[in-house]
């Protein structure tokens, strides 16, 4: 019996905190980009952003990241989606997100548009607003 409490203790104790997730339409079908990104912050006591790290996203809208525990701002970036963002909490144990995007409309003719590009090691947030070609 201790041996079994022992490797339990052992077992949960090694296990380093997980946020996965995954991107999905208002209808509930997963999004599929390859330029889809998700920006995880981590924020300081003071709920100001202390880092920024940006994790892939599968071909199915999923994306997984092992995390010390703190409060964290998670951000969907999508082209010709919604941006969407959510503060979690990560503690001991796992934790699981379904961040729900909307599609937004193509800018009507003549009008000026832009899409957000995440690219990794782009200082805080990583992000750039590229222009659209004409």
């Amino acid at each position: 019996m201790r041996l079994l409490v022992l490797l339990t203790l052992l077992i949960l104790g090694g296990c380093t905190p997980t946020l996965s997730g995954q991107l999905v339409t208002r209808a509930g079908d997963p999004i599929i980009s390859d330029d889809a990104a998700v920006n995880v912050t981590r924020l300081d006591k003071a709920g100001t952003e202390a880092s920024t790290m940006v994790v892939e996203v599968s071909d199915s809208g999923e994306f997984k990241a092992e995390l010390p525990p703190g409060s964290y701002l998670v951000e969907s970036f999508v082209p010709d989606f919604s941006l969407t963002s959510q503060r979690v909490e990560i503690g001991k144990h796992k934790v699981s997100l379904r961040l729900v995007l909307e599609r937004v409309s193509a800018p009507a003719p003549g009008s000026i548009g832009a899409h957000l590009k995440v690219e990794p090691n782009r200082g805080p947030g990583g992000a750039t607003l590229t222009p659209p070609q004409l």
